[in-house]
């Protein structure tokens, strides 16, 4: 079994020097779009009496939960002047209000040429960005790593709209796959909020968690033992998300063992498994299938007993 040394080792999060190397190509890119974005231009040309948007990091580079730079660091650029919205939530009598209320007749300004204005803008400055099919990919340099920009527009799910109060909303991000040709609605805010309060109530032991296994893959896959396709790191994190809390006690092997046994040996229901932002399903036809869960685990549980 791998001692509690190593699962301590594989715990530790990357180095400070590569964490600022994350920061820092967050940080460069946020502040070439404020140097170099044209607002007044976009605002003019499309008659829009505002444009605001927020650049922010996603997912394993978000949650901390990275164990190194296994993967490009995915950086939202959410348009959130410009937003799509959800009703079929509301009351007859709310969704009367909405509409009342709602003064826009749709996009002037849509999502495709907010993507194509930053590819352009980008590919002015740096070597070597490509389009695609849901990013925009900027290549790394000495002092940052690469990037994939996911331009996207704010998607607000609406869940009541009384008259007299604020409305609840579910706020949410929404872009398109040129590849697949089909809308994406993503959760990077909420699943952030929720492996958060996750890891406190774990005692921090869901995020070490969540890198041990990721350790367990990336080493399955430098075996050649799985491929690299098997278990993603955002499926890694959600399949240990739904671990429940009293499983994350002690030190590391006893976590990993608790993980194991209530996986593998308790047989848990896993098609009732959501993902992190407690909306989408973690295993259904469209997303990952139970069988290779059961292999990633089934590897993983070997690596972790024989070594």
């Amino acid at each position: 079994m791998i001692s509690e040394e190593k699962l301590t080792t594989r715990w530790s999060a990357p180095s400070m020097t590569e964490m600022q190397r994350i920061k820092s190509t967050k940080d460069q890119m946020e502040a070439f779009l404020k140097k170099y974005l044209n607002i007044e231009e976009i605002k003019k040309n499309y008659s829009l009496s505002n444009f605001d948007y927020d650049v922010y990091l996603q997912w394993s580079y978000a949650n901390s939960t990275n164990i190194s730079f296994n993967s490009d660091v995915d950086i939202v650029i959410e348009l959130k002047s410009e937003y799509y919205y959800f009703t079929d939530n509301l009351t007859a009598s709310d969704k009367e209000t909405f509409n009342k209320s709602l003064l826009w007749g749709g996009f002037s300004y849509s999502f495709w040429k907010f993507k194509d204005d930053i590819y352009d803008l980008f590919r002015k400055f740096y070597d070597w960005v490509e389009y695609k099919s849901k990013c925009i990919k900027v290549p790394w340099n000495t002092n940052r790593v690469d990037a994939d920009l996911v331009p996207c527009f704010t998607f607000k799910n609406f869940l009541s709209y009384p008259p007299y109060w604020l409305p609840r909303i579910h706020q949410w991000i929404k872009f398109w796959n040129t590849k697949t040709n089909v809308w994406i609605i993503n959760y990077p805010k909420i699943h952030k909020e929720n492996c958060t309060v996750k890891n406190q109530n774990t005692n921090e032991n869901y995020k070490a968690c969540v890198r041990i296994f990721k350790n367990f893959n990336a080493a399955l896959i430098d075996s050649w033992l799985v491929d690299e396709k098997l278990a993603s790191s955002y499926f890694i994190e959600n399949l240990i998300y739904n671990i429940p809390d009293t499983c994350f006690t002690w030190n590391y092997s006893n976590c990993v063992s608790n993980i194991f046994l209530y996986l593998l040996r308790d047989m848990k229901d896993w098609s009732s498994f959501l993902c992190a932002n407690r909306i989408d399903r973690l295993f259904s036809d469209k997303t990952r299938k139970i069988t290779d869960a059961e292999i990633y685990l089934s590897k993983s549980l070997d690596l972790f007993t024989q070594e």
